[in-house]
């Protein structure tokens, strides 16, 4: 296909088309370089990212996953328009610039795009003046460049000193996902040579001849060859994807969707019985989802910008076949937009400012009730019924149940050094869970459980009321409806009819009724703890006595200082009244397969990977909806575990790179 050539100042970016209420932020076009001067043309090959498949770690290769990769769908890999920067090695001065609009040569079914573009000679006159000698260049791609990128290049004004420091701004209205438009910038810095002398350009000035970036060029009779070792300019795609599919099918499959198996029954001589309530997963949120990325990947050796470089690999920390450490080896951390304030630990409040679908309110609560409005929610069922496949059938080896469906896009996220991986500023998915009674449950003829299956159950609809609903209690891994049972069960499990003596050293004895009380009349119901939680529930609902509703919140901490979660009832608009409870997810990069000690870029979103996510197995009862229910509570400070000259230059879109997490709650 021909290239067309396009006069200066006739260029209109179209505008990006949104697809989940994200967007850049709107800086204006730039002019195309023009005027009377003569120009020149140089042409170039772009190279896609194009496809390798349990706990995923950085390879070495390219930045590449122990996992593989994945080939992206064309929507994923299209080229509609390309910006192509020219910079002095070394420091990258600008030197000069060329925006090819929609008329570019697609190949290899996709995978490579040619591109013509043409800049004023003049604007080369100076960088040959300055460098008389050396003349190669760092050439940079940017495939659908944003306008507020473009209108740094405007020819009305000089383009700034640090042009590849420009951060991307995530607002609402645009993406810089959308298909067709995908931003997408170099992998590797560039080097690639320009003829010797200005006058040679002279042979580049028509759009059929122009010199070739990318290939083999003939000038003064001399050879240039920029193809040999060089060839394609490789880039890559600015953002990473969120993939997602049923891993309950994995070890459930007789259950149905999203539901698993956690809360058994407890037998009186203390051994685990059947299963008495299910969990099913029905929504995933995103959270701490950056709101700036830099437009140009960079590395450094401690995750800040101090040394960082620009357009180098990610290197690994962990490289045998189990992903631990080798002796000596360092890796090396993706930089961040919010690289200083995140090392330095001031993102402590005010998470608005840093982030989409913050996790913490700007007072750094959480807040689980359906009308934060911070979150961006998805119903499971929604994402595996309306999701796209992903496009490669050796990530559907399971058959139909355990096929990937495409969540969402999400912005880079890293964070420097381990101990700075913290709740309130990792990239995360929360997902919400509702209890389900068992048939074991509901079948059960002891009264207690009755009445947890009552509850759980909704049974008449009885529930409607948060503040009046039985509340339910875990202790220990196990649920009891109503404070009176988990009591009666603390002084089963601590009195002996026989010798009548207490055990006072037991743990649900001590959670319920504290350290108090000594002696052979001591009663427990009636000789009480004061900063016991059963002290505040009794003077907060005594039988036959109003509810006082100042030792709610008294009850409340002493209860989850103890370590007892509080679970509430709360109405669900698909799901109606029931009993819900949340789990906190912390998207992983590089795992060091030791549980509860961070290593480097463990917990991280790194451009053009896809996370493939899966919950394979809850083994307990989530976070509950209030705050002050919960006992482990997470704070901002929680740890993640714990004359136009024309050119033509191709570009090659490199694979996606997977990595596949499976989730054990």
């Amino acid at each position: 296909m021909k290239i067309k050539s396009f006069l200066a100042g006739m260029l209109a970016l179209t505008m990006f088309a949104s697809c989940s209420n994200d967007a850049i932020e709107d800086g204006g076009i730039a002019p195309v370089p023009g005027g009377n001067d003569a120009g020149v043309y140089m042409s170039v090959l772009v190279s896609m990212p194009s496809a390798k498949g349990s706990r995923s770690f950085t390879d070495g290769s390219e930045g590449g996953s122990n996992t593989g990769t994945e080939i992206g769908r064309p929507t994923e890999n299209k080229v509609s328009s390309l910006l192509l920067v020219l910079a002095k090695p070394g420091d990258n001065a600008y030197i000069a610039h060329s925006f090819v609009d929609n008329n570019l040569t697609a190949l290899n079914q996709g995978d490579h795009y040619t591109a013509t573009g043409k800049i004023t000679k003049s604007t080369l006159a100076e960088y040959y003046n300055t460098n008389p000698t050396n003349h190669e260049v760092n050439v940079y791609v940017f495939c659908n460049p944003t306008t507020t990128l473009v209108s740094l290049f405007n020819d009305s004004k000089p383009v700034p000193a640090d042009w590849y420091n420009t951060v991307c701004e995530i607002k609402e209205g645009e993406s810089v996902w959308s298909d067709n438009n995908f931003l997408m910038s170099n992998n590797a810095i560039a080097l690639r040579e320009l003829p010797k002398n200005l006058d040679d350009w002279n042979a580049f000035t028509t759009e059929g001849n122009p010199f070739n970036l990318s290939g083999v060029n003939t000038v003064s009779g001399s050879t240039i060859d920029n193809k040999s070792d060089r060839g394609a300019i490789k880039v890559e795609r600015s953002v990473a994807r969120f993939d997602f599919r049923d891993g309950s099918r994995d070890n459930y499959s007789e259950l149905p969707a999203n539901t698993y198996p956690v809360v058994r029954t407890l037998n009186a001589d203390g051994t685990k019985g059947d299963f008495i309530v299910n969990i099913t997963l029905n929504k995933m949120a995103l959270v701490n989802m950056n709101n700036k990325f830099y437009y140009l990947r960079r590395v450094s050796a401690d995750g800040t910008d101090l040394n960082s470089q620009l357009c180098m690999p990610e290197l690994p920390w962990y490289t045998d076949s189990n992903g631990k450490p080798v002796p000596g080896l360092t890796g090396n951390y993706v930089v961040d937009a919010y690289a200083a304030q995140k090392a330095a630990g001031n993102i402590t409040t005010g998470f608005s400012s840093y982030f989409n679908y913050p996790f913490f309110d700007d007072k750094g609560i959480v807040d689980n009730t359906e009308s934060n409005n911070r979150w961006y929610v998805t119903r499971l069922d929604e994402v595996l019924s309306n999701g796209l496949d992903d496009n490669t059938d050796s990530w559907n080896a399971g058959g139909e149940y355990n096929r990937y469906k495409t969540w969402r896009y999400v912005t880079e996220n890293t964070i420097p050094g381990a101990t700075n991986q913290l709740n309130g500023v990792t990239t995360g998915v929360v997902f919400k869970g509702k209890m389900v009674a068992t048939e074991a449950l509901l079948n059960s003829t002891d009264e207690a459980d009755q009445q947890l299956a009552a509850a759980i159950s909704n049974k008449d609809g009885q529930l409607g009321n948060t503040n009046t609903d039985p509340i339910l209690y875990q202790f220990g891994g196990h649920l009891y409806c109503t404070w009176p049972n988990l009591r009666k069960r603390a002084i089963k499990e601590s009195y002996n009819e026989t010798t009548k003596e207490w055990n006072r050293t037991n743990t649900l004895y001590k959670a319920v009724f504290g350290d108090g009380g000594t002696g052979e009349s001591y009663d427990p119901m009636t000789s009480l703890d004061e900063d016991s939680p059963n002290y505040f529930w009794n003077k907060w609902k005594p039988e036959g006595k109003t509810q006082d509703d100042n030792y709610i919140p008294q009850f409340k901490a002493a209860a989850t200082a103890a370590g007892i979660t509080i679970y509430q009832s709360s109405n669900d608009a698909q799901d109606g009244w029931g009993y819900y409870c949340y789990y906190y997810y912390w998207n992983r990069h590089n795992d060091n397969l030791v549980p509860g000690e961070m290593g480097p870029m463990e917990f991280a979103v790194v451009r053009n990977n896809v996370y493939k996510l899966a919950v394979t197995k809850i083994g307990q009862l989530g976070h509950p909806r209030i705050s002050e229910n919960d006992p482990d509570d997470p704070k901002p400070d929680t740890p993640d575990e714990k004359g136009d000259v024309y050119m033509t230059v191709e570009c090659h879109v490199l694979p996606w790179v997977v990595r596949v997490n499976n989730i054990e709650f």
